[in-house]
């Protein structure tokens, strides 16, 4: 009885482990695919050479058309004197923001 309960109790506990393990992973891997999807807006804008006397904004599928990454709500440009940012909107109230980038660079 005891045995059982003792093998019971670790299989929950990894059970455990493993879950939260799954949640970070999965949590990283969307954060990886916004991020590259930022980066490709971004430079999908730097190529079309903004001028640094405008100041402006986009949306994300202006600039890059497709589909937006899952778990955005929207996506927009801005370009401030030749530097491009690209900020996200995602679910649960939470932001993504890509910070700003010159042709420069």
């Amino acid at each position: 009885m005891r045995a059982r309960t003792a093998r019971t109790f670790g299989l929950v506990v990894l059970g455990f482990v493993a879950g939260i393990a799954l949640m970070v992973a999965v949590l990283s891997a969307q954060g990886r695919a916004l991020r590259e999807y930022a980066v490709r807006v971004q430079s999908a804008v730097l190529a079309t050479g903004p001028s640094v006397n405008v100041s402006y904004g986009q949306p994300c599928v202006d600039a890059l058309p497709g589909a937006l990454p899952s778990g955005v709500l929207s996506c927009d440009v801005q370009v401030s004197s030749g530097q491009v940012s690209v900020l996200m909107q995602l679910e649960r109230e939470r932001q993504f923001r890509l910070p700003a980038r010159g042709a420069d660079e």
